[in-house]
């Protein structure tokens, strides 16, 4: 049996990271019951919370908010502070770049796992691109990296690495049979977002691009679900674009809720910038929900264009208004091919998945390595 760590910089409660923070939650439940795991998880201690859950191991401090050390070096010093704790494990499972080239220095043989959540930080600009050279060095140094990401932009990344083996493509967990047997009225011209309220989501561009739209569709309604920094923002942003009326901000819900709320919702709006954990897509494509959404990373390789939703090539409130006219056309003829598009994320799959390329290059290092610890 191989004993294992699952390190995610989370309390897994409440730490306000949307996509990435439910991937992690949904993929938990089938690792721990695999037979052949013992598999302990791993996360941080709010800074001046008490976790929640008591079944997270703590292995560093981290904050929310404003903060004068960054998280990603709280992770690295939790790592280096807390070796003697990971002495005993065969596999290290990281979904944190930072904690994956902290555990390869100090194990240099201890078989590590990265989880690189997409691919989107290539889009990275300015002074923020310096963070991608961590992301570069924990995808090299791991022993075996999963991106979630297509396939195609898996090839293509991997050969700026000269085609480094154990680059694997893996997809965003749902609990796919849960969303697709709930039973609700759909509402026509009910228009759904979920998902992380800040700039980089583009939910002021959504909300004017949507008071664009309702100027020939006076009956169409959006729901914006979901929390973040600029959730006091968009409120006054709707205040002032007097939309009030037919855009509601209803906040963060549970994820049953949020399940309900899609099946009886007509359209998915999704105006991103780039998406490394999309759970949100495929969460609205298994409850049949055509999605108008950017031509970006990470979003091009989950909307198939004309069948399961419209991509808008350019980054305006124009083109993204047009692109929710375009959906209308179809949309009826896409929530099938949705639905069958999104059945192959299911959680078991792809803990199922995981699993098998874990335990395949495991086994194919410790054929090879005499000096294997």
């Amino acid at each position: 049996m191989l004993k294992v760590a699952f390190i995610y910089l989370s309390n897994y409660d409440d730490w306000p990271m949307g996509g990435m923070l439910n991937y992690a939650k949904n993929l938990i439940p089938h690792l721990r019951n695999y037979h052949n795991w013992n598999m302990d998880i791993w996360g941080g201690q709010i800074k001046n919370q008490n976790n929640k859950n008591t079944s997270v191991n703590v292995y560093t401090t981290i904050r929310v908010g404003k903060k004068i050390v960054p998280n990603f070096i709280s992770s690295f010093w939790g790592i280096i502070k807390n070796k003697k704790k990971f002495a005993d494990y065969d596999v290290i499972y990281s979904h944190t770049s930072a904690t994956t080239i902290a555990m390869k220095i100090c194990y240099p043989h201890k078989f590590v796992v990265h989880h690189q959540h997409g691919l989107s930080y290539k889009d990275n600009k300015g002074v923020i691109r310096i963070l991608n050279i961590g992301y570069t060095l924990a995808q090299l140094m791991s022993d075996l990296t999963f991106f979630v990401a297509s396939e195609d932009e898996v090839a293509d990344h991997s050969k700026k690495f000269f085609g480094k083996k154990r680059f694997f493509s893996i997809g965003s967990p749902i609990d796919f049979e849960y969303i697709k047997n709930i039973v609700e009225n759909r509402i026509s011209n009910r228009f759904i977002y979920t998902g992380r309220i800040d700039s980089w989501k583009n939910i002021g561009l959504l909300i004017n691009s949507f008071v664009l739209f309702h100027k020939s569709h006076h009956n169409a309604e959006l729901h914006i679900i979901g929390d973040g920094l600029d959730f006091e923002a968009m409120k006054q942003l709707i205040v002032s674009t007097k939309s009030g009326d037919y855009i509601h901000m209803k906040g963060r819900l549970e994820k049953e809720e949020i399940a309900h709320e899609l099946k009886k919702s007509d359209v998915f709006l999704f105006p991103s910038k780039g998406e490394g954990v999309s759970l949100s897509i495929l969460e609205a494509l298994a409850a049949g929900l055509p999605i108008v959404g950017f031509n970006v990373t990470g979003v091009k390789s989950l909307i198939k264009n004309g069948t399961t939703g419209i991509l808008v090539n350019h980054m305006n409130q124009e083109d993204f208004s047009l692109g929710i006219e375009r959906v209308l056309i179809c949309k009826e003829s896409m929530r099938e091919p949705s639905i069958k598009f999104a059945e192959q994320f299911d959680a078991k799959v792809v803990a199922e998945e995981i699993i098998d390329k874990i335990e395949k290059v495991y086994g194919e290092i410790n054929d090879t390595s005499k000096n294997y610890n």
